[in-house]
């Protein structure tokens, strides 16, 4: 006995009712097969439905095909629910009302009856087919539908995402931008107060000299010891040239017991003296004359310096 396995383009689903669902999504009639593995005209048919390029063509075009082994559960369920007891068995069925059904003597009937079965079925089921394309039409239309709106307030919730978004980031732009040119206010606000007090600071500071170095010019005049006489000896009188730092000369006639502090204090007398320390240099080379160790020093007995000579004022840096 010849042992025949049902073809893998019979199992497109797990069950009957899988593949009728499977239909029913197509919009097409369903074909049931069941079959029997040890069964000569099971296998005959198959032989002679797979030769048949039209018939192959029309399951191809108007039917999902599902079959089922008989000696398997899912098999078995199936040929109990259609009261199938001769093999080869099939049936069409349109939204699971079966409208064929052929078993017994199918292996002995020709592909071009099969065929002419087929369309026999299609036209009884053909209202119903009718009615479910135009139903799954309905709910195609009414799904695109959906999807369109879904895709539609998804495409607004994006755009309105988007303008927070950017209405966010302009806000915190605008509000770092105001942060900024408040810091930057406050900054030149602190600068302009420091810069201010910086200058009256220098103000105040240039004031107290100012009044420092006029004490210090009026203490220094009162110190200046008078121009001698035109009554005094000549051998009492030296006359020198003061050199200020500006570069102003000035002829300065001195008693010969004029103390070499007398001298520094007409230095400092002078209009263009501005209280910078200085040092008193005379002779050739020029030497400083150590106003500290001979303050108290008659002009007379300072060697270089008397009776005539030339004095100038060196700043020190």
């Amino acid at each position: 006995m010849s042992w025949t396995p049902l073809p893998e383009q019979f199992r497109t689903a797990k069950s009957s009712k899988e593949a009728m669902q499977a239909a029913q999504r197509r919009c097409k009639y369903l074909l049931v097969y069941l079959h029997a593995p040890e069964n000569w005209r099971c296998a005959d048919f198959l032989r002679r439905l797979d030769a048949d390029t039209q018939l192959q063509q029309l399951l191809s075009e108007q039917f999902f095909v599902w079959g089922a082994d008989v000696d398997t559960p899912e098999g078995a369920q199936a040929a109990a629910d259609f009261g199938a007891t001769a093999f080869p068995f099939v049936a069409v069925m349109v939204k699971r009302r079966a409208v064929m059904t052929l078993g017994g003597g199918l292996g002995h009937r020709g592909m071009a009856q099969f065929r002419e079965d087929l369309e026999a079925a299609m036209d009884v089921g053909g209202p119903e087919m009718a009615d479910e394309v135009a139903f799954q039409a309905d709910r195609d239309e009414r799904e695109t539908l959906r999807r369109q709106q879904e895709q539609a307030l998804e495409e607004a919730m994006r755009i309105d995402r988007a303008r927070a978004e950017q209405k966010a980031a302009e806000r915190a732009a605008r509000e770092a931008a105001e942060r900024e040119a408040k810091e930057a206010a406050e900054r030149e606000a602190r600068e302009q107060a420091e810069r201010e007090a910086e200058a009256r600071r220098q103000a105040e500071e240039e004031e107290r000299r100012q009044m420092e170095l006029e004490l210090r010019k009026a203490q220094a005049l009162s110190a200046v010891p008078e121009e001698p006489g035109d009554d005094c000896p000549a051998d009492e009188v030296g006359t020198l040239k003061i050199v200020s730092a500006n570069g102003a000369a000035v002829m300065r006639r001195f008693h010969a017991s004029t103390k070499v502090d007398g001298l520094f204090a007409f230095a400092e007398s002078l209009p263009d003296f501005d209280g910078s320390e200085y040092q008193l240099v005379s002779g050739f080379p020029p030497k400083p004359i150590d106003r500290e160790l001979l303050r108290n020093t008659p002009l007379r007995e300072v060697r270089g310096l008397w009776p005539r000579s030339v004095v100038t004022v060196r700043p020190l840096l």
